[in-house]
């Protein structure tokens, strides 16, 4: 039976990993809050910290639809749960229910589940009910989900990397299989890679160039001039885009006149000028000769 709580009670779900919905996502929640009422209930365990009286467990973006709609009260199903058990709560409503995960999101969410696993494994054993066998955490992640274990251990392993790294992940400018490798490299390493990355406005480093820098970082000759040869030396240069004010140009060209027709005319241009630089050279090079 649910309870009527009052919303400034409520705390977030401490480190929750996953992003709140926000903007058009958020008002279409509250649009529909708003014709068919609150259909589930959120989940919320008793909690006494920082003057709040309960934790979300599930139903923060609920939470917030009310509060957008002008609501300071929710219905709530309360439950006494254990850190580890509410953690595993939390991770698998979000999991279950969400379409547009990050990649950094369902990396600290395992990340998350498995540590609660593990902590409760230390008391029960992770004793799979079925089979009657002790079964590892991410077996039992896995048991549950659409990823392996291997892969779950690799989405783990993303957790390892800067901020900075990690947020290349999500933009999808760095690779997820390169990404795991780097994983593997010191802080101060990647700190070094990301630099370079910026430097050399290239962010798709290849499989092969990321194996190849974590062994050299773990017999700790891995440097700067290290990265650059195996992760930049052979990469193609990004193309440069020179853009000019349509004002500066307009003047020297017929309204009618396409891009094309623009680019064409700046090239030839260009080439002239470059000739005229290079007589102008041979001419002054060659009347100090007679001088």
């Amino acid at each position: 039976m649910s309870e009527i709580i009052d919303i400034s009670l409520l705390k977030p779900f401490t480190n929750h990993p996953f992003r709140k919905l926000d903007g058009e996502k958020l008002d279409e929640l509250a649009d529909s809050i708003s014709r068919v009422g609150l259909i589930t209930p959120i989940l919320i365990r008793p909690i006494e910290k920082d003057g709040y009286k309960y934790e979300i467990v599930a139903g923060h973006n609920r939470v917030n639809a009310m509060l957008l709609l002008g609501y300071n009260q929710i219905a709530a199903d309360i439950r006494e749960l254990s850190d580890e058990v509410a953690t595993v709560m939390m991770v698998d409503s979000n999991l279950q229910q969400r379409d547009d995960i990050l990649p950094s999101e369902k990396a600290w969410a395992y990340r998350m589940k498995y540590e609660a696993l593990k902590s409760q494994g230390k008391r029960n054993d992770l004793t799979s009910s079925q089979v009657g066998t002790k079964l590892r955490a991410d077996e039992i992640i896995a048991q549950n989900g659409p990823d392996s274990r291997n892969q779950i251990q690799r989405y783990i392993r993303l957790t390892y990397l800067i901020k900075p790294l990690l947020n290349l992940v999500d933009e999808g400018k760095l690779k997820f299989n390169p990404a795991v490798e780097i994983s593997y490299l010191s802080e101060a390493r990647q700190i070094d890679l990301a630099e370079r990355m910026e430097f050399h406005d290239c962010y798709n480093i290849s499989l092969e160039s990321a194996i190849r820098i974590k062994e050299i970082e773990k017999y700790g000759f891995l440097s700067i001039d290290k990265i650059d040869h195996y992760c930049f030396e052979h990469q193609e240069s990004p193309k440069e885009n020179i853009k000019i004010p349509a004002s500066r140009i307009n003047m020297y060209f017929d309204k009618d006149a396409s891009p094309k027709e623009k680019e064409d005319t700046i090239v030839k241009a260009l080439e002239m000028y470059c000739k005229l630089i290079k007589r102008a050279h041979y001419r002054d090079h060659r009347d100090m000769e007679v001088i």
